[in-house]
């Protein structure tokens, strides 16, 4: 039995590593082939889109931006290239040739000068109207930073979309790709009758940002990922696959997040995701808890496993050990002082909570709460009162369905299991990524839907045992 248990993780371990490998060479090639083209017609296009204001576009964080008054969104709006302009300098970087651009991920860091008003106040925005309309002397000139430990694989997709059109109609496009997948995963679900998988679709449509963070290639891409995956697990249901087919989908799925997060939320809700679609599906909790195990192993593995290999071709390529070199940047997201990467309104406000016993978890609540509009459609309170009110549903569920019920029998529902455990992969991302999680709130917060998606689908999961219990009660059967 032990031997079985050993070959099964080995086997898991090789199909993440191998499928892991197997994507990061097709990204690579994938790169080579787009950067080809030279960057002269990017350039001409960001040029063409600080010129004529493109670049100052704003967006508001509600889907009804265009129903409502601007007075009524004008709070929850910000200009929509912000995430963009950190992948643009990738592409600009001064002194970069196809190869560096392909094997390479360096980014622009921002001349200290004054700020231009033609380009957003975010710094990456600024190093590009300064790479691209140098002024400064060189001293004062934006320089190239390493950015190896993240893949940036969005820069593939901005490299096709910006050669073709321009960055408004590049965010159309995405946009319209991205509401098109989830759509079609809407409908999938159903169609095949999976209620609760079709309610987890039609809240990452309304509550996941999309109508922002779904218009740009930053996060549009990682986006298109999630529902990729999910249309997936509907034409092969993941609680009733084998363990291997487990693993590749896990591994593949991994793989690709790997590709393109960098720390935006990928891992928690991919996590999520993968919890809650094992246990719409599963037919008992030792099949939940089989295949949701080698799912997460093996998104983990080749999630692990693309960043180790990008790394080790750095490394090879700059006679230098990249894993010192960008290691301590990872641990400064776990731990570390905030202030550097913290504006000081916020800062002063997380000094005022450190008076108290657990100060920075007071602190966490009320940023969250803050940017809880990202869900709540510009609004804290809606935002709020959805993540409470689907907390509240998940525990309603759980006490309904059977966990104090006098029948012991009844197992404990999969689809409930998959909704703690997805709330669980939450909370031990906030607690591993503390620094991270602190930080970053203004994006971070997308991962708020998996509340609201875990609320969803305890929902589905009580109406399930509602009409369960009224089938036995019309046939006579008696609990």
């Amino acid at each position: 039995m032990r031997q079985d248990g050993t070959r099964a993780i080995v086997q898991i371990a090789a199909i993440g590593v191998a499928l892991a490998g197997l994507v990061v060479g097709a990204m690579l090639a994938l790169n080579a082939l787009a950067f080809s083209q030279g960057q002269d017609r990017v350039r001409a296009g960001l040029r063409d889109a600080i010129a004529d204001g493109t670049i100052l576009t704003t967006r508001a964080l509600t889907p009804l931006e265009f129903i409502l008054p601007q007075s009524a969104t004008r709070r929850s709006t910000w200009p929509l290239f912000t995430y963009e302009c950190l992948m643009w300098t990738t592409l600009i970087a001064p002194g970069l040739d196809a190869k560096a651009l392909t094997l390479r991920t360096i980014r622009v860091e921002a001349a200290k000068i004054d700020l231009d008003r033609r380009a957003p106040a975010n710094p990456d925005c600024q190093a590009v109207l300064q790479v691209l309309e140098p002024a400064a002397p060189a001293e004062q000139r934006p320089y190239n930073v390493p950015y190896d430990r993240y893949f940036i694989g969005q820069r593939v997709l901005a490299q096709l979309l910006l050669s073709n059109f321009s960055p408004r109609t590049s965010a159309i496009v995405v946009q319209v790709v991205v509401y098109a997948a989830f759509i079609l995963a809407l409908l999938l679900a159903w169609r095949r009758r999976a209620v609760a998988t079709a309610l987890m679709c039609a809240t990452l449509l309304l509550f996941y940002g999309l109508s922002f963070y779904g218009g740009t290639v930053w996060f549009g891409a990682l986006d298109l990922t999630h529902a990729i995956f999910i249309i997936a697990a509907l034409l092969v249901p993941l609680g009733t696959a084998t363990t291997r087919t487990c693993a590749v989908f896990g591994a593949l799925y991994g793989a690709f997040v790997a590709q393109f997060d960098v720390l935006t939320g990928g891992i928690p809700v991919g996590l999520a995701i993968i919890a809650l679609l094992a246990g719409n599906s599963a037919a008992d909790q030792k099949t939940f808890m089989r295949n949701v195990s080698v799912l997460v192993i093996a998104f983990c593995l080749a999630f692990a496993s693309s960043v180790m290999i990008r790394l080790s071709i750095v490394s090879v390529i700059e006679g230098s050990n990249q894993f010192a070199r960008h290691f301590p940047g990872l641990l400064h997201r776990l731990r570390g002082d905030i202030a550097r990467e913290t504006p000081p309104d916020f800062m002063k406000q997380f000094a005022g909570y450190l008076e108290y016993p657990f100060g920075q978890i007071g602190y966490l609540i009320s940023i969250y709460r803050h940017w809880s509009r990202i869900i709540g459609w510009g609004s804290s309170t809606f935002g709020t009162v959805l993540v409470a009110s689907s907390l509240i549903a998940v525990v309603v569920a759980t006490v309904r369905t059977g966990v104090f019920r006098r029948d012991r029998r009844a197992e404990f529902p999969p689809q409930l299991m998959g909704c703690w455990l997805a709330l669980g992969f939450l909370i031990a991302w906030m607690a591993l990524f503390w620094n991270h999680t602190l930080v970053h709130p203004f994006f971070m917060a997308r991962f708020l839907v998996i509340p609201v998606m875990s609320g969803a689908v305890a929902l589905a999961a009580l109406y399930a045992a509602s009409r369960l219990t009224r089938r036995r009660a019309s046939s006579g059967v008696i609990e």
